[in-house]
């Protein structure tokens, strides 16, 4: 049942892509310049700024961050599988529109999980298995700090 569901996934994002009905014709796009973000290495770090990762969304257990994904529609959140095995998908929620981890801080919209599907030979330890895709149980309106990354079109070449 969760290939079938995956593949109508797929489907539903290749055919959609064609029509205009997305989440925003702006996917994809930074709020900031890529020089500002992108460096050779980490030290220390640095703050985004509000809105700058539009697409990233942070799933939570009860208050606490799990794991991080991306918003590819506005019902849809790409994420790693590992990190929602071993707990009932109740206790999860998608926080989109946040741009700080920090305990008590949880600005932007909080949307339950409807379902998730997980890649069909996902293992434990296989990197390259790693992958789920949650469906909220609405769509999310686009925003200045929620919008959706844009996915390669099937033929194009990598």
């Amino acid at each position: 049942m969760k290939t079938v569901i995956l593949v109508l996934i797929s489907f539903y994002l290749k055919y959609n892509s064609a029509s205009p009905p997305r989440l925003t014709e702006k996917c994809g796009l930074l709020t900031t310049t890529l020089d500002s973000v992108i460096s050779e290495r980490i030290l220390n770090g640095s703050n985004a700024t509000p809105g700058a990762w539009p697409w990233m969304v942070e799933i939570l257990q009860g208050n606490t961050h799990r794991c991080g994904g991306a918003l590819i529609s506005s019902r849809h959140v790409l994420t790693s599988a590992h990190c929602l095995t071993q707990t009932p998908k109740k206790f999860f929620r998608v926080l989109l529109g946040s741009y700080s981890r920090q305990q008590g801080v949880k600005e932007g919209l909080k949307e339950e999980i409807e379902t998730i599907c997980m890649y069909p030979q996902f293992l434990k330890d296989k990197f390259e298995t790693d992958i789920a895709i949650i469906t909220l149980k609405r769509p999310v309106e686009c925003s200045g700090t929620i919008r959706t990354i844009c996915l390669p079109d099937i033929n194009d070449n990598p």
